[in-house]
Protein backbone atom coordinates (compact mmCIF):
# COMPACT_ATOMS: atom_id res chain seq x y z
CA UNK A 1 0.00 0.00 0.00
CA UNK A 2 1.79 3.12 -0.81
CA UNK A 3 0.38 7.04 0.64
CA UNK A 4 1.66 9.96 -1.26
CA UNK A 5 2.79 12.55 0.79
CA UNK A 6 2.20 16.16 -0.66
CA UNK A 7 3.99 19.11 1.42
CA UNK A 8 6.64 21.81 0.63
CA UNK A 9 8.23 20.44 4.16
CA UNK A 10 10.60 17.85 3.63
CA UNK A 11 10.78 17.40 7.14
CA UNK A 12 6.76 17.07 7.54
CA UNK A 13 7.18 14.34 4.42
CA UNK A 14 9.32 12.44 6.21
CA UNK A 15 7.86 11.97 9.95
CA UNK A 16 4.48 11.33 8.15
CA UNK A 17 6.41 8.67 5.74
CA UNK A 18 7.64 7.44 8.87
CA UNK A 19 5.20 6.78 10.85
CA UNK A 20 3.04 5.42 7.56
CA UNK A 21 6.21 2.22 6.67
CA UNK A 22 5.47 1.28 10.90
CA UNK A 23 1.70 0.36 9.69
CA UNK A 24 3.39 -1.41 6.64
CA UNK A 25 3.06 2.06 3.86
CA UNK A 26 5.11 2.05 1.81
CA UNK A 27 5.67 6.53 1.34
CA UNK A 28 6.25 8.47 -1.05
CA UNK A 29 6.73 12.08 -1.03
CA UNK A 30 5.98 15.46 -3.54
CA UNK A 31 7.57 18.38 -2.81
CA UNK A 32 5.04 20.35 -5.17
CA UNK A 33 1.89 20.19 -6.37
CA UNK A 34 2.77 20.23 -9.83
CA UNK A 35 4.21 16.71 -9.58
CA UNK A 36 1.20 14.88 -8.34
CA UNK A 37 -1.01 13.61 -11.93
CA UNK A 38 3.00 12.19 -13.32
CA UNK A 39 2.88 10.51 -9.98
CA UNK A 40 -0.41 9.22 -9.67
CA UNK A 41 -0.09 7.83 -13.17
CA UNK A 42 3.13 6.59 -12.88
CA UNK A 43 2.04 4.80 -9.21
CA UNK A 44 -0.55 3.01 -7.60
CA UNK A 45 -1.21 5.38 -4.76
CA UNK A 46 -3.54 3.80 -1.95
CA UNK A 47 -3.81 7.34 0.37
CA UNK A 48 -3.37 10.70 -0.83
CA UNK A 49 -2.10 13.28 2.14
CA UNK A 50 -2.23 17.01 0.91
CA UNK A 51 -0.66 20.08 2.64
CA UNK A 52 -3.84 22.62 2.63
CA UNK A 53 -1.33 25.27 2.32
CA UNK A 54 1.54 25.07 -0.90
CA UNK A 55 2.93 27.08 -3.48
CA UNK A 56 1.01 27.44 -6.48
CA UNK A 57 -2.53 26.07 -5.41
CA UNK A 58 -3.37 24.47 -1.99
CA UNK A 59 -4.19 21.43 -1.40
CA UNK A 60 -8.52 21.72 -2.12
CA UNK A 61 -7.77 23.06 -5.19
CA UNK A 62 -5.47 20.61 -6.22
CA UNK A 63 -7.89 18.03 -4.84
CA UNK A 64 -10.67 19.59 -7.11
CA UNK A 65 -8.77 18.98 -10.09
CA UNK A 66 -7.87 15.54 -9.55
CA UNK A 67 -11.61 15.07 -8.60
CA UNK A 68 -11.77 16.82 -12.22
CA UNK A 69 -9.67 14.81 -13.96
CA UNK A 70 -11.37 11.29 -12.90
CA UNK A 71 -9.06 10.24 -9.55
CA UNK A 72 -12.54 9.97 -8.07
CA UNK A 73 -11.80 6.58 -5.99
CA UNK A 74 -8.80 7.79 -4.46
CA UNK A 75 -8.73 8.54 -1.06
CA UNK A 76 -7.94 12.03 0.42
CA UNK A 77 -6.99 13.22 3.41
CA UNK A 78 -6.18 17.45 3.68
CA UNK A 79 -3.36 18.41 6.70
CA UNK A 80 -2.93 22.36 7.76
CA UNK A 81 -1.62 24.34 10.53
CA UNK A 82 -4.67 26.59 9.45
CA UNK A 83 -7.24 24.04 8.79
CA UNK A 84 -9.77 27.01 9.86
CA UNK A 85 -9.42 28.45 6.57
CA UNK A 86 -10.08 25.67 4.56
CA UNK A 87 -14.16 25.13 3.54
CA UNK A 88 -15.31 22.31 5.01
CA UNK A 89 -18.55 21.37 3.07
CA UNK A 90 -16.48 21.96 -0.28
CA UNK A 91 -14.22 19.42 0.97
CA UNK A 92 -16.81 17.57 1.86
CA UNK A 93 -18.36 17.36 -1.47
CA UNK A 94 -14.76 16.53 -3.03
CA UNK A 95 -14.69 13.15 -0.98
CA UNK A 96 -12.04 14.21 1.44
CA UNK A 97 -12.12 11.87 3.97
CA UNK A 98 -10.48 14.06 7.25
CA UNK A 99 -8.82 17.35 7.55
CA UNK A 100 -6.09 17.18 10.44
CA UNK A 101 -4.49 20.18 12.43
CA UNK A 102 -0.61 20.10 12.44
CA UNK A 103 0.95 19.63 14.46
CA UNK A 104 -0.41 16.20 13.43
CA UNK A 105 -1.12 13.63 16.33
CA UNK A 106 0.80 10.51 15.86
CA UNK A 107 -1.96 8.16 17.25
CA UNK A 108 -4.43 10.17 15.28
CA UNK A 109 -2.55 9.71 11.71
CA UNK A 110 -2.09 6.13 12.63
CA UNK A 111 -5.63 5.54 13.41
CA UNK A 112 -6.56 7.08 10.04
CA UNK A 113 -3.98 5.24 7.62
CA UNK A 114 -5.49 2.02 9.51
CA UNK A 115 -9.24 3.50 8.13
CA UNK A 116 -8.12 4.40 4.91
CA UNK A 117 -6.22 0.39 4.46
CA UNK A 118 -9.32 -1.20 5.37
CA UNK A 119 -11.17 0.66 2.28
CA UNK A 120 -8.37 -0.56 0.11
CA UNK A 121 -8.10 -4.05 1.51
Amino acid sequence: MTVLVVDDSEAVASIISRIAAQGGWHGIHAANVEEVPEILKATKVDLLMLDYVMPGKNGLELARELREAGWTKLNIILFSGMSELIDKEEAARLGITHILQKPLSIGELRCIMNEAKKLVE
